[in-house]
């Protein structure tokens, strides 16, 4: 039985996830490397971050205070990162002091292919008004 005769290519959504319990992992252990394709809800009512690697199934990394405040600020959808875990730390201060939290390195791929994203032309529309004022 043949199921796709077409030329048109599909690709495959939803399907396995891989996931990681921190708390096994060690400190420097990259995590993923891969596209990061946007966040997926959890069973406690916070959000996972999803990657997809160029081979094997989509990673999602549980939410962690850290991990959510870097890729927020820093990773934009479609963005090529690799995340490092990188043990963990108590809370100094705050609301949280004395706990023991989960600490990553997030990097994102250099590659040029931000100047093309809306979020880019649009801070880079920005900056130009901005100069026009002058």
């Amino acid at each position: 039985m043949t199921i796709n005769q077409s030329s048109t290519k599909f690709k495959t959504v939803g399907g396995p996830k891989k996931y990681y319990k921190y708390k096994e992992c060690e400190k420097g252990q990259v995590l993923v490397e891969g596209r990061y394709v946007g966040t997926s809800p959890n069973k406690f009512g916070k959000e996972n971050h999803d990657f997809k690697p160029e081979e094997g199934p989509t990673v999602s990394l549980n939410h962690a205070g850290q991990l959510a405040y870097l890729i927020e600020n820093f990773v934009r959808v479609g963005d090529l990162c690799q995340v490092i875990y990188d043990g963990t730390s108590t809370l100094e201060k705050g609301a949280f002091k004395g706990k023991e939290v989960h600490n990553f390195i997030v990097n994102v791929a250099d590659s040029g292919e931000q100047l093309n994203s809306p979020v880019a032309e649009e801070a880079l529309e920005e900056e130009i008004s901005l100069s026009d004022l002058d």
